[in-house]
């Protein structure tokens, strides 16, 4: 089988066939091809390296197709299954409420199941809460299934075509830069336009540096933590549309922690309190939305400030901070396992400001700038200096190949993941 394009004939470019059985995605490569006029005026080089990258193209999607049918197979046969067990744990509910309104309507009560002397004022809560204790192993087990499932959709649906560089930009697309200074200011930076707004936010009276920043669902601004004269545990949530805010629930006291946001949860880990002597937290905790609640995760293997994290994927955090120690931790987190590993702790940089991902590479900057393929997150490379001394608490966000943030001292940079450069491009001023 063999095919080719005659690239000497003086007339429209065509197909010189000694096969008939060529690759359809040939066919259909050469149609798209030579279909454009633009075409023609090409060199022989470049003709023959797009008709590579548009074949390319053709053979990821139908990868990308058998993958989804895969998936979905699998994800079917999850939904069975969870919806078989989920009607058995119902089942299961069913049967104990009848067990006890037949020993009711026999003139008795199973005592082992209630306290004698709360009957007189038992609630119908209270008789959910007893269900529950009787058959919470079907429910935690049912719970882990609907976990399961929830990864098998995503890993189904996941789009893997996209670089995830600018699957990051269609996530921020209508967002700007937005970070709050120590008046309790809302600053939206513009990064088209490299200029930027103050909006008060009415009553909001939180004078704290170094809280923990990002977005979160509904057009909304998550801040929690900081320090003023004293450590904050305080969280709130402000509306971008109205420039309102909402008090939320009070975490722990603590400063210098990066929120990250993921599936209607804001993840901190680590961060500083000072008490008479230093605290480096090596405990660590998310932020649950929908139930205004905070959540411990298991505890890091070292107490560290100064940090910052980016999620790989649908279940790996990269962290990296530092201590008074030397040496820097960088570590993952997995959500399934609830567990830490370590990667690297031989970058001797006291503040590690920011982490930034770009499709197969992730970069830390603070005083220097670092680079590591994900694939090999125990290996560092330098890539030079940045400088920067303060921590970074704002979310990361990529506009055109640069990736803006800003640090506790209100000044802005743009890190250009193409050239590795970072600008400071302005410090903003609120008083």
């Amino acid at each position: 089988m063999e095919y080719k394009e005659d690239l000497n004939s003086k007339d429209k470019p065509h197909l010189v066939v000694k096969n008939s059985n060529i690759p359809s995605d040939r066919l259909i490569a050469q149609e798209i091809l030579l279909n454009s006029e633009s075409y023609h005026n090409l060199s022989s080089e470049s003709k023959k390296k797009i008709l590579s990258f548009t074949h390319q193209g053709i053979k990821d999607i139908k990868n990308h197709k058998k993958k989804i049918l895969k998936h979905a197979e699998e994800l079917i046969k999850q939904i069975q299954s969870t919806t078989s067990f989920y009607l058995k744990t119902l089942t299961n509910y069913h049967n104990f409420y009848i067990k006890i309104q037949e020993t009711i309507n026999n003139n008795t009560l199973p005592l082992k199941f209630f306290d004698i002397d709360d009957i007189e004022n038992l609630q119908y809560e209270d008789l959910k809460k007893i269900v529950i204790k009787y058959t919470k192993t079907d429910i935690l087990q049912c719970l882990s299934l609907v976990n399961n499932l929830e990864v098998q959709i995503k890993k189904c649906f996941h789009i893997d075509l996209i670089p995830k560089s600018m699957i990051q930009e269609f996530y921020d697309y209508d967002k700007n830069l937005c970070f709050i200074d120590s008046s309790g200011t809302l600053i939206e930076f513009f990064p088209l336009s490299l200029t930027y707004k103050l909006h008060n936010i009415e009553g909001f009276m939180n004078n704290d540096i170094g809280g923990s920043m990002c977005f979160i669902p509904g057009n909304k601004f998550f801040i929690y933590g900081g320090c003023f004269n004293d450590y904050s545990d305080k969280a709130y949530e402000i509306d971008l549309i109205t420039y309102k805010y909402k008090k939320l629930a009070n975490g722990i006291k603590r400063t210098a922690a990066q929120g990250t946001y993921f599936n209607d949860r804001v993840y901190i880990f680590g961060g500083y309190f000072f008490n008479k002597v230093e605290f480096f937290y090596n405990s660590s905790d998310y932020y649950d939305i929908k139930l205004n609640q905070w959540v411990s995760l298991s505890d890091m293997p070292v107490g560290i400030a100064y940090t910052t994290s980016v999620l790989l994927d649908n279940n790996t955090f990269l962290i990296a901070g530092s201590s008074r120690q030397p040496k820097s931790f960088i570590g993952t987190y997995s959500i399934s396992s609830n567990s830490y590993s370590l990667m690297s702790d031989k970058i001797d940089s006291y503040n590690i400001s920011v982490l930034i991902q770009d499709e197969e590479k992730v970069y830390m900057i603070g005083k220097k700038i670092y680079s590591a393929k994900k694939s090999k997150l125990g290996k560092w490379k330098k890539n030079g200096k940045a400088n920067i001394v303060n921590s970074v608490s704002s979310s990361v966000i990529i506009k055109k190949r640069i990736a803006y943030f800003a640090d506790t001292a209100n000044q802005v940079f743009g890190f250009n993941l193409d050239s590795l450069q970072l600008k400071q491009i302005l410090k903003v001023k609120t008083y």
